[in-house]
């Protein structure tokens, strides 16, 4: 028996994240450099559909490159997503925003979600239990900060995180360590809090390079970890795309 598979591309700021779903189930998740390791990797896989999220511009060319070895879908604000998107830019919301709300709602319907996702930026997207996308908020991820320190001051050091955060530094290093990673836990914590006064029962989830790190300092607010989730977005959107084209033939 042939069993179908779907592929979900995310390219990012720094990476390309993939996916492989068979029967709804995530069976494959790798990372590639950049588009021209993904040609072979889609041979192997062999998918009926795909559907890419990029935060830059994709070519016409490589499009029908991809399409003559699979359906290809571009996620962006024209192409019908599984929620009602009450930002009042849809032009400008990222499709990395798009395909974690997605997500949210796939794995948590009519819940109210607060998702994160903590990469090169740090993006806070809301989406109420009704389905609707009520907006975010978006900032410096950590790396960004660190090295702003280094680059927009004369004698700063550019640093990495570590686990050696205190409450106050008692040297320079220390000192950036804790006000970086403790300014972007001080924030999320905030932001958590101002939600939460308005919808008390809400699913916070984190995604993004640095979720994993960051989730540490989280431990009493019960939020999950679901790097995966922006991949379970793009295969919801895929699938609800497929279902409209058929049903519209």
């Amino acid at each position: 028996m042939n069993i179908e598979k779907y592929a979900t591309i995310d390219i990012g700021n720094t990476r390309i994240k993939v996916g492989v779903f068979e029967n709804n189930n995530l069976i494959q998740e790798n990372y590639f450099a950049d588009l021209s390791e993904i040609n072979t990797w889609m041979r192997e896989i062999n998918p009926v559909a795909t559907i890419f999220s990029s935060v830059k511009n994709i070519s016409e060319v490589y499009l029908k490159e991809m399409a003559s070895l699979t359906e290809v879908y571009v996620l962006n604000y024209s192409l019908p997503i599984p929620f009602k998107n009450l930002y009042q830019s849809p032009k400008t919301l990222g499709a990395d925003r798009l395909a974690s709300i997605a997500g949210a709602t796939y794995l948590y319907p009519n819940k109210n979600c607060l998702v994160f996702d903590l990469g090169t930026c740090i993006t806070a997207d809301f989406i109420n239990e009704n389905s609707e996308f009520i907006g975010g908020n978006i900032s410096l991820g950590m790396m960004m900060r660190f090295r702003a320190l280094h680059e927009y001051t004369a004698k700063l050091p550019w640093l990495q995180a570590t686990n050696m955060v205190t409450l106050t530094g008692k040297n320079t290093e220390e000192a950036i360590e804790n006000g970086v990673i403790q300014g972007i836990v001080w924030e999320i914590k905030g932001c958590i809090e101002a939600y939460q006064s308005l919808y008390p029962s809400m699913e916070i989830i984190f995604c993004g390079g640095d979720a994993d790190f960051l989730i540490d300092f989280f431990v009493d607010l019960k939020v999950k970890s679901l790097p995966n989730i922006n991949l379970y977005g793009l295969y919801f959107i895929l699938q609800m795309n497929i279902e409209k084209n058929l049903k519209g033939k």
